[in-house]
């Protein structure tokens, strides 16, 4: 029987959010009382500062609901006094975060996210599909981004730099910060990683994008934006992306972003429009790949230079000045150099050109 009773309390105790169970335990809160609070929907901290509208009202809910009257004893008047600390702490709590979201609205920055808020989008993700590595979780401060974006309903595509995971936050970095007041604090700056070098760093990035729009999607199943967003969807924009070349990768979600302002598209629908738009494939893949194909092709060092032309002052027979240099003024490279003037296109044109076979 006992056994039963602390099975229910331990599902009841459950649902309260982690925040808010720091707090009523900092102030020797029972587990029961917190039980019965979690159980009844007051789960959050912002749910509990507006439980009460003061601290009668507040005294009379417990009377009512817990049969706690610090009248009647030492002992319920400190359970009374433990929670009344506890509310007026919450209540501090929200007033604070809200002036933070106002003040970053007025300077269109970023509203920050609770923790307890952030902690819940990830548990709600690893309940449906399973736990992250820190490496795929997308990071506090991005998440923020988007939601902000969702919120103002200006989606930006932002560089691969920008979409970083948890494991890619740097805590060192602060920057002055002034608020609405005028006073100067520090605050964390925006962390940034390194572009991708390989395929298999790409689809980290896209992974994390995947990871935060999911995350977003099961806190506002109702926005139409990211209605559409799912697994498959990410995983045929990978291959999309890796049967050519990272340089696809932005074009193709700033089409998207602007389809969906425009039009009204969802995420999903709009992505699928962007990388399939003929405009997008001939300004940011089949005319950059034509016009490289018309270049002429790089020197090839290990070929014989032609002889410098006679009577051109400081040339031998061998077609060198005094300093090594071949009559233009060029320095010969080493036999077997295998430098180009542009290392990266050449790396680029074999995928390029098997793109645009598939495209045609």
């Amino acid at each position: 029987m006992v056994e039963v009773v602390e099975e229910g309390l331990a599902k009841k105790l459950a649902k309260g959010a982690s925040e808010l169970k720091f707090l009523l335990t900092q102030h020797k809160v029972s587990a029961e009382i917190q039980g019965e609070l979690y159980e009844n929907g007051i789960d959050t901290v912002a749910r509990f500062a507006a439980a009460a509208t003061d601290e009668a009202d507040l005294k009379a809910m417990l009377n009512d609901s817990f049969s706690i009257n610090p009248s009647e004893s030492l002992k319920l008047r400190a359970q009374a006094a433990g929670l009344v600390v506890a509310w007026n702490t919450a209540i501090s709590r929200v007033e604070r975060q809200a002036e933070a979201e106002a003040t970053n609205e007025v300077r269109d920055l970023a509203k920050p996210i609770p923790s307890t808020d952030y902690i819940a989008m990830r548990q709600a993700f690893a309940a449906k599909f399973g736990e992250l590595e820190d490496k795929h979780i997308p990071a506090k401060e991005y998440i923020e981004k988007k939601l902000a974006e969702l919120e103002s309903g200006e989606f930006r595509a932002e560089p691969l730099t920008e979409i970083i995971s948890r494991d890619e936050v740097d805590p060192d970095t602060l920057l002055p910060h002034w608020d609405a007041k005028g006073t100067l604090s520090l605050k964390k700056g925006g962390s940034k990683t390194a572009m991708p070098s390989g395929p298999e760093q790409l689809r980290l990035r896209l992974t994390v994008l995947q990871n935060t729009l999911v995350m977003i999607q099961l806190r506002h199943p109702v926005r139409r934006e990211v209605e559409d967003v799912n697994f498959a969807l990410f995983e045929k924009y990978k291959e999309y992306l890796l049967g050519t070349t990272a340089t696809a990768f932005a074009p193709a979600r700033k089409h998207a972003y602007k389809v969906m302002a425009t039009a009204g598209y969802s995420f999903g629908a709009a992505l699928l429009h962007a990388y399939k738009e003929p405009s997008v494939k001939e300004r940011n893949f089949t005319t950059p790949l034509a016009l490289h194909a018309k270049r002429p092709q790089p020197w090839n060092a290990n070929t014989e230079q032609p002889p410098t032309k006679k009577g051109r002052k400081g040339a031998k027979g061998n077609g060198k000045g005094k300093d090594g240099k071949d009559g233009k003024g060029a320095k010969k490279l080493k036999e077997g150099s295998d430098r180009t003037p542009d290392r990266r296109q050449a790396y680029l044109l074999p995928l390029q050109r098997q793109r645009l076979q598939e495209w045609r």
